[in-house]
């Protein structure tokens, strides 16, 4: 029964998944070939290293034969494919010595299956190969794609930067080559002149460290989901408690109230912990900030066997209609929001969080009136046993930069209670 479980996933994987055969033995490649067109492969057959190069399409794979009836090597034919794009070669052989799994480690397969193999490892060696190699490839875009948003961070803070440091200078010369002659009120304006640019000075660098963590938070939300079993006081004290203990010890929220409050219809609860601080982080330190001295900002936590829902309210600035399309853009801001401190990668890292999550966001807003924030998760906690309190895990490293960057305190206060009011 398991193996064939295992024919049928791999058969789903290879669902017009377009195959490259490279094998010098006419009866195996077309053995070989029929089995996997069975399962769902598009099969390409090649018997030589000439006919494998000649090949124009983009393949989804290579199941490549070592030592090739025409004398022919597949390692050759292998290394001048890949040299053409990134290919996840695997490779096939009677042969397992030293010398031969060393000069095929040298085009860095995918796999190597030895001679006689069974077709339940055969499939499970290319799935495995095809799906290692798209994770790869997706990396690879993500790294470029942070390398480009890195290169456009670098040069607009040095065009940013140009500027006050440009006035700078020249009201210093000013002073150095006129001060003497300046009168009061001349020499105190160069000096608000100074003033101003250094401040600028100042926003620009303060922006660039808060961008810079939150990358760090990008780059944590991408990595594989991890759902674990947690107790629903773990929830509300640990998770949603921690959280707002930090916002409140920080000093934007001094003057600002947080009202939490929980619903639970099941105990059986299961979610990834550090994707949900990452949330609630983001959207009650936004709720705060753009929130109005002593206005309210409220946490409600819903659980129910299917899912987990955290909606985030205040009544602050509100969001433009004109701009909810790009809301959860990267480096994108509202213009009623510019005259607040933030980076426009905040969301950004929410909906990363959210999606990872397999969940969703939702969000209401009137301008001058408010907005709320809504986010459910499935609740993978059916059938699991939670952790206790004390297995609880330490906030990490998202708590080391937000110490060092959003100047939280070292020691949270006590955790809200279910409706209490900070």
């Amino acid at each position: 029964m398991q193996g064939s479980e295992n024919f049928m996933n791999a058969s789903m994987n290879a669902l017009q998944q377009p195959l490259l055969l490279l094998e010098g033995n006419v009866a195996e490649a077309q053995a070989l070939a029929t089995f996997l067109e069975s399962q769902g492969w598009l099969v390409t057959v090649a018997h030589t290293v000439e006919e494998a190069l000649a090949q124009d399409t983009r393949f989804a794979a290579m199941l490549c034969d070592i030592y090739l009836g025409d004398g022919g090597s597949g390692i050759v034919a292998a290394r001048a494919l890949q040299q053409r794009g990134h290919l996840p070669i695997v490779f096939m052989s009677a042969r397992s010595d030293s010398q031969t799994l060393d000069e095929a480690l040298s085009v860095s397969p995918y796999g190597y299956l030895v001679k006689p193999f069974g077709l339940e490892e055969m499939l499970t060696t290319l799935s495995v190969a095809i799906a290692r190699h798209e994770r790869e490839q997706r990396d690879r875009e993500r790294a470029a794609q942070l390398q480009d948003e890195r290169l456009a961070l670098i040069c607009r803070i040095r065009h940013d930067l140009g500027s006050p440091m440009a006035a700078v200078g020249l009201t210093v010369n000013r002073l150095r080559y006129q001060g003497r002659v300046l009168s009061g009120a001349q020499f105190e304006a160069a000096l608000t002149r100074i003033e101003r640019s250094v401040q600028n000075i100042h926003h620009i660098l303060d922006d660039f460290l808060e961008r810079l963590y939150h990358e760090s938070v990008r780059q944590s939300v991408q990595r594989p989901l991890r759902i674990e079993p947690m107790t629903l006081q773990f929830l509300q004290e640990s998770l949603c408690g921690d959280v707002v203990d930090e916002l409140w010890d920080s000093t934007v929220a001094k003057t600002t109230p947080i009202v939490a409050c929980y619903e639970f219809t099941t105990t059986a609860l299961a979610l990834d912990a550090h994707l949900v601080r990452i949330v609630l982080h983001n959207l009650l330190s936004n709720a705060i900030k753009y929130s109005h001295s002593r206005q309210t900002v409220r946490l409600h936590v819903q659980v129910t066997p299917q899912t987990v829902q955290f909606q985030v309210s205040d009544r602050g600035i509100g969001i433009p209609p004109e701009f909810r399309n790009e809301l959860f853009e990267l480096f994108r801001r509202a213009d009623n929001a510019l005259n607040v401190a933030g980076s426009g990668v905040g969301l950004y890292a929410v909906k990363e969080a959210v999606e990872v999550h397999r969940g969703t966001i939702a969000v209401e807003s009137v301008p001058h009136q408010g907005t709320t924030f809504t986010v459910t998760l499935p609740n993978g906690g059916q059938n699991r046993n939670p952790v206790s309190q004390d297995d609880r895990p330490s906030l990490g490293e998202l708590t080391d930069i937000s110490l060092k960057f959003a100047m939280f305190a070292l020691t949270p206060g006590p955790s809200p209670k279910a409706g209490e009011e900070r």
